[in-house]
């Protein structure tokens, strides 16, 4: 019988039954269905590493906070950071926010 899938996460082990998607897999059947010609995958966690290490050379990977031995191509400091992004992207894309926060006003 097929072994159990083992992730780790950042306070969690994840197990997966035999056959059971990933972040990995989910993602890659995603961009497969829709069709996407590049993506952005944000994570911060260790089960996020899966997707780094096996994301195409036009997919954009972040991972968020330190870590000495992830596959993303870039980084972030802090996950407030992530809004910045977000709001950098949509600002080069030419997209109009409607943001209520008082954080971006």
């Amino acid at each position: 019988q097929p072994a159990a899938r083992i992730v780790g996460g950042i306070h969690v082990i994840n197990l997966l039954p035999p056959g059971a998607m990933c972040k990995d897999d989910a993602l890659q059947l995603l961009v497969n269905r829709s069709r996407a010609r590049s993506l952005l995958y944000v994570g911060d966690d260790d089960c996020d590493e899966l997707v780094f290490a096996q994301a195409a050379s036009n997919w954009v990977t972040v991972r968020v906070g330190e870590s000495r031995h992830s596959a993303a191509r870039f980084f972030l400091p802090t996950q407030e950071d992530i809004a910045k992004l977000l709001l950098f992207i949509n600002l080069q894309l030419g997209l109009r926010l409607e943001l209520t926060s008082p954080r971006y006003a």
